[in-house]
């Protein structure tokens, strides 16, 4: 964990954070393989692991529970970067 110095405080950040990412990616990957979908789908895709986290947390499951939740939810965003990215919709260097 790293902690920076921001204008209203401390931030630390948990380099576990992006891995859990990736790791959920790289599952994601080799259950489904490379998804590519027009935006409107993946916009659906999103929703649907937004209301399981929503769910999750409604239900006051375990912090654990909506931590994975969440890594879902962030892990289908970066597939909907890559698949823009891949499609030339968006130029990640702007």
């Amino acid at each position: 964990m790293s902690t920076i110095a921001t204008p209203v405080g401390r931030y630390e950040f948990h380099a576990a954070v992006p891995d859990d990412i990736e790791s959920e990616r790289l599952r994601q990957i080799r259950k489904w393989g490379h998804q590519s979908h027009d935006p409107v789908y993946w916009v659906g895709i999103l929703a649907e692991e937004l209301g399981e986290v929503a769910q999750c947390a409604i239900e006051h499951r375990s912090r654990r529970e909506l931590y994975e939740e969440v890594t879902q939810l962030a892990a289908v965003a970066v597939a909907m970067m890559e698949d823009l990215a891949a499609r030339d919709l968006v130029d990640p260097d702007e």
